[in-house]
């Protein structure tokens, strides 16, 4: 009988097969490469897809080993327990190091397949078939290097056993393992089962644009071809990266309790640096293609993204920073660091080997055109990245230089990154508007003359109007006392989308005059020939729309913690609240829960509230007809088990969504009391223009969407075309 206890050793050698086959694959590359035998490199192709059905059945067994509860796996034990959803059991592949590992080569092994299947298609191209092999040495090397840490260091296949010791074990144990530890309750939400795919999938992905890079330096071609075939790549990786990231923002948001969605966390930190220099590298591609300048540079990006992502693998498995998010530290995290030196050295060997190949021959003419711009995007987003990273580190950086570890907050992450990325923001306007090579000061003043201009009052209006939802007297210069960083940052915001706008609706209406059609059917086929450029640009607008909505939400935000009993009403920036009932319910196998009822009403002016006191006469503003909603904020108590010797107590806040701001809650503890008489705290907070962040964060993964669909057109439209 081929039982599941077979099927997982079965699962683990199929580990170190697919390592096996790897080594093959690289061996038949090289071989392929230097005999010029063609057999050789399709076999190596072959050799790829191979291994990708080796990992995935690796995979499959041990997320079979979740659902069938195979307590005695190691791995098993400590992210899974009975009373597990399947959902979050089947979630336990990426819940801890050694599972996270597996899928990340699964991953990168799936994408080996989706490349060698495209060179199926274009075998006959010369480049392509310069190149192949090398790509494939690239991916066989890099893959060869998870699977032995995976094999020999982070076995998710170990049997509990072998990893307490046998006397321990048996101790522990006595008649085998009933139950697991669990997963961590934080983790148990839905956001656990798309955030981290998201972000590793962002990652990984970013592994194919630094193949082609190495196998364009390997064979020595310095063509486009390569940066025509990752370009694609990298925007797709970038958008993956980009969701992961803003969707990590909105778990910390809905579960953390502290009513923000970004905490400058070393690890959220960390799966950051990758998309500045992938997003550098998008807008100098440009260049490149257009103009045949950047090579060094765009080589230079590629192997900077791809380090980064090892980096924040390394950040997070290594124990040199503190977070929330961090794995367990071990050997693992040496070995990452041991790969990044490896491949920072191999990188500038092969860069400074091929220097004079990679050399331009065009120069930037003037400072006034939009490769000067670009040059100067690409030097703020790493700027960006370093600051990020230089602030990261600083803890570890100051212990071992000055023999105290200094820790650095979110004020000063602000502080320093506000100023970069106000000017991105005003780059990021000014790039659509400025020519290729040369722009005339007519044309400028044409393109950015009247967005700039329209772009005060806008900024304006918008502090305006969060003054009203907060329901203040309007100063006479409406959020002066804010206007920096706030009024600096929705200036250039708005700059770069009116610039977005004038110059799609100034696009539109000249196709329709000169072809005589609608001026709606014109603007359609402008967005659809030139989805590239149009995509990229509703990029730019989702970045400042959340650049609006993070600065009003962050700056203009209200926080108190008020004290309720049962049947007590306080009032608070327009809210009336009421703590209606407390039930405490001890049916679930798992946790125990305690959740109150709390009534909240809109209805009368913030202008006239007190900062929480309890209800007497109506203000003479009040107003009928009020909006209301019950709100059911809660605490659950995992008790202490066999398998886990701490208790956990976590509480969820709870959030109304509203158009125009959010009211968020959190339960925090229980004030002096016993029982029924007891009274209860909370935490509220009032974060206007919330929804303003998401929809950016919307509009910027629907622009890279339409960037990545193949063109209608291979058409240049636009002012500055």
């Amino acid at each position: 009988m081929f039982g599941i206890d077979n099927y997982l050793h079965f699962s683990g050698a199929l580990v170190y097969v697919a390592l096996g086959v790897y080594v093959l694959v690289g061996l038949l590359a090289i071989a392929g490469q230097i005999l010029q035998d063609r057999r050789a490199v399709v076999a190596a192709r072959n050799g790829l897809i191979t291994a990708t059905l080796l990992l995935l059945g690796a995979c499959a067994g041990l997320m079979a080993a979740f659902v069938n509860g195979e307590y005695h796996v190691e791995y098993v034990f400590n992210y899974s327990e009975r009373g597990l959803p399947v959902g979050f059991k089947l979630c336990g592949l990426w819940a801890g190091l050694n599972g996270s590992l597996l899928f990340w080569s699964a991953l990168l092994a799936i994408l080996g397949s989706i490349v060698g299947l495209q060179y199926r298609k274009e075998a006959e191209h010369p480049v392509g078939r310069r190149l192949e092999p090398n790509v494939y040495v690239v991916f066989a090397v890099i893959q060869i290097f998870f699977l032995i840490v995976i094999g020999f260091a982070a076995n998710p296949f170990a049997e509990l056993q072998d990893v307490m010791g046998a006397a321990h074990f048996a101790q522990r144990f006595p008649n085998g393992v009933p139950d697991g530890a669990g997963m961590n309750p934080q983790l148990q939400t839905y956001w656990m089962q798309i955030h981290p795919p998201c972000l590793y999938i962002g990652w990984v992905i970013f592994t194919v644009p630094f193949a082609f890079a190495m196998a364009s330096l390997l064979s020595g071609d310095q063509g486009t071809y390569w940066i025509r075939k990752v370009r694609r790549w990298t925007l797709v990786g970038w958008m993956f990266n980009t969701t992961g990231i803003i969707l990590g923002g909105m778990w910390a948001y809905e579960t953390l309790g502290w009513g923000g969605y970004w905490a400058w966390d070393p690890v959220e930190n960390a799966s950051f640096l990758p998309w500045f220099s992938a997003t550098a590298f998008l807008h100098s591609v440009m260049v490149q293609e257009r103009r045949g300048m950047l090579r060094i540079w765009n080589v230079v990006l590629i192997c900077v993204t791809f380090l980064l992502t090892i980096f924040g693998t390394y950040l997070t498995r290594s124990g040199i920073v503190s977070s929330v998010h961090a794995f367990a530290s071990g050997s693992v995290g040496d070995i990452f660091f041991g790969l990044l030196l490896s491949v920072l050295f191999a990188c500038i060997v092969l860069i400074a080997y091929r220097y004079r190949d990679l050399r331009s021959a065009s120069t930037i003419d003037n400072v006034s055109s939009r490769e000067a711009v670009f040059v100067l995007n690409n030097g703020i987003l790493l700027a960006i990245a370093a600051a990020i990273g230089v602030l990261t580190l600083w803890p570890k950086i100051s212990h071992e230089w000055f023999g105290r570890a200094i820790t650095v907050g979110p004020p000063v992450f602000n502080t320093v990154t506000t100023p970069l990325f106000a000017v991105l923001l005003l780059l990021t306007a000014l790039g659509p508007g400025l020519s290729w090579l040369r722009t005339s000061a007519r044309s400028a003043r044409r393109n950015l003359l009247l967005p700039s201009l329209l772009a005060v009052p806008c900024a304006a209006l918008v502090q305006y109007c969060v003054v009203l939802i907060r329901g203040e007297h309007a100063p006479a210069i409406p959020g002066f006392e804010h206007f920096y960083p706030v009024g600096v940052i929705n200036y250039c915001a708005f700059f770069a989308i009116l610039v977005v706008v004038q110059d799609f609706l100034r696009t539109s209406r000249n196709r329709a005059r000169r072809r005589k059609e609608p001026w709606l059917a014109s603007a359609v086929q402008v967005a659809v020939t030139a989805n590239r450029r149009y995509g990229g640009y509703t990029v730019h607008v989702g970045l400042a729309v959340m650049a609006i909505g993070i600065m009003c939400s962050g700056v203009f935000k209200e926080e108190n913690s008020l004290t309720l009993s049962r049947g007590e009403t306080k009032r608070w920036q327009g809210y009336e609240m009421t703590l209606q009932d407390v039930t405490y319910d001890t049916t679930s196998y798992v946790y125990r829960q305690e959740k109150i009822a709390l009534d909240v009403k809109i209805g009368y002016s913030p202008a006239t509230a007190t900062d929480g006191s309890v209800t007497g006469a109506l203000p003479a503003d009040w107003t009928d007809n009020r909006a209301s909603r019950t709100l059911y904020p809660e605490r659950r108590s995992y008790p202490r088990t066999p398998q886990r010797p701490e208790p956990i107590d976590l509480r969820n806040p709870v959030i109304w969504h509203q158009p125009t701001e959010d009211l968020y809650v959190f339960y925090t503890q229980v004030a002096p009391g016993n029982g029924d008489a007891g009274r209860f705290k909370f935490h509220v907070h009032r974060n206007p223009l919330i929804q303003v962040v998401w929809a950016g964060f919307l509009l910027m993964v629907l622009g890279g969407i339409w960037a990545a669909l193949p063109m209608a057109r291979q058409r240049r439209t636009g002012l500055s075309d």
